[in-house]
């Protein structure tokens, strides 16, 4: 199978939304491996305005310098076909829509997932298969370097949740020899594998020490209040309420969990905006605490200032300033999520547990902690190789193989993750002297693409810079 990208291959089409409108051309299912498992989740969209080929500029941009936004459409580690303008996410708008009008190139990448499952029962899309197809995608498009529109030389990847985490992956070059031999079998492009920028919503990441995070901002709430989703029809997602209260034996695991993360956090030397070491004592507060509190009360100022409202529970406001915020108070408000452990469970019936399965296995742990304590009849541990290849934080050492550039965004009432667990990221990469945006937005649940005029400013600042 040929992975050259033929130009001359599109459709064009016109898109109103909104009382905005553009036309553009399409470039549809161009399959980006030789050996593709599943050809509908292993294939690239790729989106150009129209206006370029009439020799146009938009916002400053040409077909040869427009940046390339490289969009992943992974939720939940489901697999994910490639996305299209039509296509809406976490309910706004198609962010692939409002690329094309501002000018960007926009590739969308598919992806196999967690629940990918062939006729003879084998399971093909676990552990590293999403983010190695994304690494083959942008193989695809290096290799294609002399006739894919847009400039080569910035991409910038984007995702939400699941596809923040593969987003944040991204950031780190694909000449790490875990994933050669997952590339190498599908028949990926020669080719490199690199962005210039990441843009990560929320991203699910660090899952060995994700429930350790989660339980150090949720624990002493044992009520919880959390969404089940399934996959209705058209691939849609269908959510349901789920409302209780935590077993003595949950909480019990809870407070176990907390009393684990100012170890961990400790453990990582992170450095906060003035130069000090964050850390935690035994009873989990600190400077890591504050640098949170410091986070959220900087998002409440900035909506105090626009005019909205922001007498939440904790959040202390005198005249026009926001004063405080009281963190038990604040994480008693927004409401606890998930049961503990919230991402490993004993039960190993989670969506992160569906993650780690294998081939094989459907299901597993991929931590010591809830593996030790499992109620499973039968207990399995995924393979190490693959828990590491799914960390970005496993891959900090070579600063030579990261991008340089990167954005995190998270809400303030988000209470999938902790908040913990993108901030170790975005201060790990800081420490190495990289450029981070970070931020929490205020009123923002789990999701993503909730800015995206932020989002498309940060990108033009650094690709017109």
């Amino acid at each position: 199978m040929s992975l050259r990208f033929d130009p001359d291959k599109y459709e064009v089409r016109t898109m109103e939304d909104g009382g905005k409108a553009v036309t553009y051309r399409a470039f549809e299912k161009l399959i980006y491996v030789e050996r593709p498992i599943d050809a509908t989740l292993q294939s690239i969209n790729i989106y150009v305005p129209e206006r370029y080929y009439q020799g146009e500029e938009i916002n400053g941009y040409t077909l040869q310098t427009a940046p390339i936004l490289f969009g992943n459409n992974v939720g939940g580690f489901f697999p994910s076909e490639p996305r299209t303008p039509e296509h809406e996410m976490f309910g706004h708008t198609s962010t692939t829509f409002y690329a094309l009008i501002y000018g960007y190139v926009v590739a969308t990448p598919g992806a196999r997932g967690r629940t990918n499952q062939a006729e003879d029962g084998f399971f093909y899309g676990k552990g590293q298969a999403g983010i190695v197809d994304l690494k083959a995608a942008l193989r695809y498009l290096w290799y294609n370097a002399d006739v894919i529109p847009g400039d080569i030389n910035h991409i910038i990847s984007n995702g939400t949740s699941a596809g923040g985490g593969l987003s944040a992956l991204l950031g780190f070059y694909d000449n790490a020899a875990d994933y050669e031999p997952y590339l190498k079998a599908l028949g990926a492009a020669e080719a490199k594998a690199e962005v210039f920028a990441a843009s990560c919503y929320c991203p699910v990441t660090d899952l060995e020490h994700a429930d350790l995070a989660y339980e150090w901002q949720f624990a002493g709430l044992p009520d919880f209040h959390r969404m089940h989703m399934k996959m209705g029809e058209g691939g849609r997602p269908q959510f349901s309420a789920v409302d209780g209260i935590m077993t003595e034996k949950r909480v019990s695991l809870s407070n176990e969990l907390a009393s684990l993360f100012p170890t961990y956090l400790n453990s990582l030397g992170l450095i906060g905006p003035n130069g000090d070491v964050l850390t935690l004592d035994e009873n989990g507060d600190g400077s890591f605490k504050d640098y949170i509190l410091g986070l959220l009360t900087a998002s409440a100022q900035g909506a105090l200032e626009r005019g909205e409202d922001v007498t939440l529970p904790g959040i202390q406001v005198e005249g026009d300033r926001v004063i405080s915020v009281d963190f038990a108070a604040y994480m008693k408000g927004i409401t606890r999520m998930k049961e503990a452990p919230p991402f490993d469970d004993v039960t190993m019936l989670n969506f992160e547990n569906n993650l780690f399965g294998d081939e094989r296995h459907d299901n597993a742990h991929f931590t010591a902690f809830s593996f030790e304590r499992s109620e499973h009849a039968e207990p399995l541990m995924a393979s190490a190789d693959v828990i590491r290849m799914m960390n970005p934080l496993n891959y900090m050492k070579d600063r030579g193989k990261l991008t340089q550039h990167w954005r995190f965004r998270q809400g303030t009432d988000d209470r999938d993750i902790g908040f913990a667990t993108p901030a170790i990221l975005a201060l790990t990469l800081k420490k190495l002297g990289l450029d981070v945006d970070y931020a929490l937005t205020w009123g923002e649940k789990h999701g993503g693409d909730f800015d995206v005029p932020d989002l498309f400013e940060w990108i033009d600042s650094l690709c017109k810079g």
